[in-house]
C-alpha cells in the first residue's frame, strides 16, 4: 500500500487529473480503497489516494511477469570515469562567491 502512495504521489504531476490503472499483486488495496471506516496510517493513505482517479487492479504474482522480469533484470556495472559529481566539487569556493557578492553593485547596498 505504502509504495502505491509514494509511486502516486512521486508521479503526481503526470496522473492528477488523468484516468489511470494501479495493477498490483497486493490485494489488500484493493480492499483499503472499498474501506468504510478507516483509521490511522490506512485512513491518511486512503485520503491522499482519493484525490486520484484511479482504478486499481489485481493481479497475481504469477501472472504478473512483466514487473518480475523487469525486477530481476541485470545491471551493468558502473562506469568510473562518468562519474560528473566529482568532476564539479571545489568549482566554486566559498571566497569565490563572496569576493564576488562583494563587487557586484546590486548586492552593495545590501551588504553596507
Amino acid at each position: 500500500c505504502l509504495a502505491v502512495v509514494w509511486a502516486v504521489m512521486k508521479f503526481r504531476p503526470y496522473v492528477y487529473g488523468r484516468t489511470f490503472q494501479v495493477v498490483s499483486d497486493h490485494h489488500s488495496l484493493c480492499w483499503l480503497m472499498n474501506l468504510k471506516d478507516p483509521s490511522g496510517r490506512l485512513a491518511r493513505w486512503s485520503l491522499k489516494l482519493q484525490e486520484f482517479d484511479m482504478v486499481i487492479v489485481y493481479k497475481s504474482g504469477k501472472r504478473h511477469t512483466d514487473a518480475d522480469c523487469l525486477s530481476r533484470a541485470p545491471l551493468e556495472p558502473a562506469n568510473e570515469e562518468d562519474d560528473d559529481d566529482t568532476a564539479f566539487v571545489g568549482v566554486v569556493n566559498t571566497t569565490t562567491i563572496a569576493r564576488q557578492q562583494r563587487d557586484d553593485p546590486e548586492l552593495e547596498p545590501i551588504i553596507n
